[in-house]
């Protein structure tokens, strides 16, 4: 349950962030981008730290698995998040 909160409280500050980074008109693209550029940021502690902190079997197959879910997730909600905020403004 810790786990969704924390996800759940992380996309509610990366929605605020991204009224400061799309200051005009909103796009997928524009969230598509937003959504790498925080991914990569949150990705690369799972990615590269959790390793050296647990036993795991394969650290490069931790690296690979753990890097290709991370961006595919936060490429989709920076895809969505810049589809909701066009939505939102057509409101």
């Amino acid at each position: 349950m810790d786990g969704v909160l924390t996800m759940v409280i992380q996309g509610a500050l990366l929605s605020h962030l991204y009224t400061y980074y799309c200051q005009g008109d909103s796009t997928a693209k524009k969230g598509l981008i937003f959504g790498l550029m925080t991914g990569l940021i949150l990705v690369s502690y799972i990615a590269l730290v959790e390793p050296s902190k647990y036993d795991v079997p394969s650290v490069s197959s931790w690296i690979t698995v753990e890097g290709i879910a991370g961006i595919v997730q936060f490429s989709l909600f920076g895809i969505l998040l810049g589809l909701l905020f066009r939505m939102k403004k057509q409101i």
